[in-house]
């Protein structure tokens, strides 16, 4: 029987890498919110009559999503734990369950009819703009805070 050689087990630090952990949940995050837009797209398409802006506007959104997931790297954990901090709260907001927050389904219930209002006048919602008003839809950011994300924003 040939001798078998066995390779010295890799240090646990060698054997997981955290960025690469990390990337992954971000990885996760993102694509859970490409299948909600990507599920948006289905139930538009088995419409009688699709609204094809809003199945435009969704491959749009995974379009800007895929773009994020393809920037993400391991070389720069800090931009992997921005994005997950900047979207988790935004992936639980679009699967949670409207009967355990009434007021953060009304709060969200009023930026999707502002939201169509804009679209109107040919204003698009970004991730990032949807980002900021599910936090304040769910109570995570009061609107000043909205608004000075944005003064931020605005002066980069």
């Amino acid at each position: 029987m040939p001798q078998a050689t066995i390779e010295s087990p890799q240090t646990p630090s060698r054997l997981f890498d955290r960025a690469g952990v990390r990337l992954e949940v971000a990885q996760d995050v993102i694509g859970a919110i490409i299948s909600h837009f990507a599920e948006l797209i289905g139930r538009e398409r088995e419409q009688g009559a699709p609204r094809q802006h809003r199945i435009a506007e969704a491959h749009r959104l995974i379009s800007e999503l895929k773009d994020m997931r393809e920037e993400l790297d391991t070389r720069q954990p800090a931009s992997i734990e921005a994005a997950i901090k900047w979207l988790a709260p935004f992936a639980r907001h679009l699967f949670a369950n409207t009967s355990d927050n009434t007021e953060a389904y009304r709060r969200a219930t009023q930026f999707d009819q502002a939201n169509a209002s804009l679209r109107l006048e040919g204003q698009v919602m970004s991730i990032d703009d949807l980002v900021v008003q599910a936090r304040v839809a769910d109570g995570l950011w009061t609107t000043e805070q909205a608004v000075s994300w944005y003064r931020e924003r605005a002066k980069q």
